[in-house]
């Protein structure tokens, strides 16, 4: 169990009693300490994360969609902490927040059994070295829960951005690739990451995604000193379209590109003008990945229309579908967009990478053998067929499996970026 509330504790709410009763709370230590006592669960110590080393100080903070509107959620801090009501410190100690389930409700925030009128809330740390934790994932930064309506919230970290960065690097690569590899995608991670800090951040609230929507991102937890390392080698260094000023696109990279990397225009029109990518290249380092090649796929022909009839209400709209065509394709031939045609004869226009995502959103059997859309695709009547198939992912950008070849034969990690962005620039965005 929890030891109760210690005395420095208790003179902390005596000293902040008068402004509490202000905002409607009065924070007893009574109630701070049974706070601290039910939020246990068992009693075991709240799991630390792996410390490769200290990072430089980053200028920025990344925003994190760590967790989508959910009804709850338990959060707990490795150190002494302070939790945030809108803006407003409401609760506050010296040891470890316990692992505390936390709700919402229309009228506002239950943790554990207490509680709290408020919009948003900040779970942040007081101590060097502590980490917050969702779930029992501990994260550096802070944590935000911003209710979403009704009795949903989401859980945001805010975390700077070197230290994202990190976290990212182990999830993507693998560990035993080498370090040049780790390099290159810290350039291309940077950048993709302060491209949608200034782009998409503005329109949603937060930056990115911890998943495969955005960068898969694991938290303190999963850096190593590879990562770290990574890092600090490439600090502030991004990749623009013009030379000596931070210019930033949207730096995607992918798995293994079967060979040859695809135009970013096939993902989102938006990207047309970036040069770098414009896809086409050619690449003879990824034929090593498991997925550089794969097996023909059948898919249900009526499960795929009814897949995409939930996933796009627009192609719903149309009816009863007939077939779908590729529309256009590469110069080498990989799909780019579809036309989903209706019985009736109207038909909507599709990226086809958005059937792939279509299928495995939906649990379509065998949609997960269906590694890329560089593949033949064809409406045979009974099935879609996917033949030919080649690489795991969209293919734009840097291939991992592709970059780690070049690493192993002697690249560094500055010209396996130029390899797969040409006529990007490596600039200096900020520094220590």
């Amino acid at each position: 169990m929890y030891r109760r509330v210690s005395a420095a504790a208790r003179r902390l709410v005596a000293r902040h009693r008068r402004a509490l009763i202000a905002t409607g709370v009065l924070l007893t230590g009574v109630l701070l300490a049974s706070l601290v006592a039910c939020c246990s669960h068992g009693g075991r110590p709240a799991p630390t994360a792996a410390r490769p080393g200290p990072l430089p100080r980053s200028p920025g903070t990344i925003r994190v969609r760590l967790v989508d509107p959910t009804e709850t959620a338990a959060v707990a801090t490795t150190g002494p902490y302070r939790i945030l009501a809108d803006g407003h410190v409401r609760y506050h100690a010296a040891k470890a927040l316990p692992s505390t389930a936390v709700r919402r409700t229309p009228s506002g925030w239950i943790l554990n059994s207490h509680g709290l009128h408020a919009d948003e809330l900040r779970v942040e740390t007081t101590a060097d070295g502590a980490f917050v934790q969702v779930d029992g994932r501990p994260y550096r930064g802070s944590l935000i829960l911003r209710a979403e309506g009704g009795a949903t919230f989401t859980v945001d970290n805010h975390v700077p951005l070197e230290h994202y960065l990190a976290g990212v690097l182990a999830c993507e690569l693998l560990g035993g690739w080498n370090v040049e590899t780790y390099k290159a995608l810290a350039v291309a991670a940077r950048t993709y990451a302060v491209f949608e800090m200034t782009h998409a951040g503005r329109r949603r609230g937060f930056d990115v995604y911890a998943d495969q929507r955005s960068q898969v991102y694991g938290g303190a937890a999963r850096e190593t000193a590879k990562s770290v390392e990574a890092v600090r080698a490439t600090l502030g260094l991004v990749l623009s379209t013009t030379p000596g000023e931070p210019h930033v696109f949207k730096a995607y990279y992918s798995s293994c590109c079967g060979g040859r990397t695809s135009p970013a225009s096939g993902l989102e029109p938006q990207e047309e003008a970036a040069a770098p990518l414009a896809g086409g290249v050619v690449c003879t380092d990824c034929g090593f990945s498991s997925r550089y090649q794969w097996d023909d796929v059948r898919i249900d022909r009526r499960a795929a229309f009814e897949a995409l009839g939930r996933a796009y209400p627009r192609i719903a709209a149309l009816g009863p579908l007939r077939t779908l065509r590729v529309r256009e394709a590469t110069a080498w031939g990989r799909p780019q967009w579809l036309d989903v045609i209706a019985v009736e004869g109207r038909s909507e226009k599709i990226r086809a990478d958005d059937l792939r995502l279509a299928l495995l959103r939906a649990g379509v059997s065998g949609a997960d053998r269906i590694y890329s859309m560089a593949c033949t695709l064809q409406d045979t009547g009974e099935a879609l067929l996917f033949s030919n198939g080649r690489g795991f992912g969209h293919s734009v950008g840097l291939c991992q499996y592709g970059a780690e070849g070049k690493a192993r034969r002697g690249l560094a990690w500055h010209a396996i970026l130029r390899a797969y962005y040409p006529g990007a620039h490596i600039v200096q965005m900020y520094a220590r």
